[in-house]
């Protein structure tokens, strides 16, 4: 978390794991947090080491290519009148040197590019980290690029999924309210998923000459980060199947499944071939 104040974190979590605060049953309450970029930050993980040790880890991720396509939209919607850089000035790492997510980028930095950058969407680089994996071979290291992120040994459990078994009616999702209500720990059953009902694009993106700055990522003049995202993809998807889902500290839910649906991550969404497959669980 945010160097400049872990104290706000521990207060804000800590204290009341100490005081063991229970529900109307009697049952110890769980706490959560959601903030992606805590496998990514310099400090988040050294945080989490020190005040956190045995927080269950719940990480979600997609294909790279939807997953940058979600993100730049965002920032270039809500951000707005900020002008985000085009795509093609968005591929390498955040800063010159610095393989981090920087905690204020996604308000000021020297690139103006907001926090997205192609190098961000080598999840298994951030994965990599957690120390879930012996990180003893060639191999292992040729699909991690030997990059230079430290790596933050930890006894934190995960649970890994990938983005469309969130979706109610997928194959892969069958058994993720059952599976996540066990590794939780949880001694009552979780709310089964829900049909995904899309917010209409007019709803959803009312400020007009914002919604003018969105992109498709499919369109040509896109092609170049495409190509870089899908070698990504490639590579990360590897590493978590091969590496990553084989530590005990890891739990995916309809493995067989998963495993296919990282595998698409070798292919284009925007091949026609694909698309219908894979943009499933794009935004709109």
């Amino acid at each position: 978390q945010n160097r400049r104040n872990p104290s706000k974190l521990v207060r804000m979590y800590y204290k009341p794991h100490l005081d063991n605060t229970v529900n109307e049953r009697g049952e110890r309450i769980k706490f959560g947090i959601k903030c992606p970029e805590d496998l990514e930050t310099e400090f988040g993980l050294k945080r989490y080491a020190k005040f956190f040790p045995d927080t269950k880890m719940i990480i979600s991720v997609r294909h790279p290519v939807l997953w940058f396509e979600s993100y730049y939209n965002f920032r270039a919607y809500h951000r707005y009148p900020l002008q985000m850089p085009h795509t093609g000035d968005l591929l390498g790492p955040a800063e010159v040197d610095y393989p981090y997510v920087q905690w204020n980028c996604s308000k000021k930095c020297p690139s103006g590019n907001q926090n997205i950058y192609s190098e961000r969407a080598k999840f298994h680089w951030s994965l990599s980290r957690l120390g879930k994996t012996s990180l003893s071979t060639d191999a292992e290291w040729d699909l991690l690029q030997h990059h230079n992120m430290s790596i933050e040994p930890s006894r934190s459990k995960v649970f890994l999924v990938e983005n469309r078994q969130l979706l109610y009616d997928h194959p892969a999702s069958q058994h993720f309210s059952a599976d996540l209500r066990d590794f939780l720990g949880l001694h009552s059953d979780l709310r089964p998923l829900k049909p995904w009902t899309p917010i209409p694009v007019d709803e959803k993106y009312s400020n007009k000459l914002a919604a003018a700055r969105r992109i498709n990522i499919c369109d040509d003049e896109h092609k170049r980060i495409r190509k870089v995202l899908v070698e990504s993809g490639k590579s990360a998807a590897e590493w978590i199947t091969n590496y990553f889902i084989e530590s005990e500290d890891v739990e995916v839910t309809s493995r067989e499944l998963f495993i296919e649906l990282l595998d698409d991550w070798k292919y284009d969404p925007c091949d026609e071939q694909h698309k219908r497959r894979l943009r499933v669980d794009a935004p709109e």
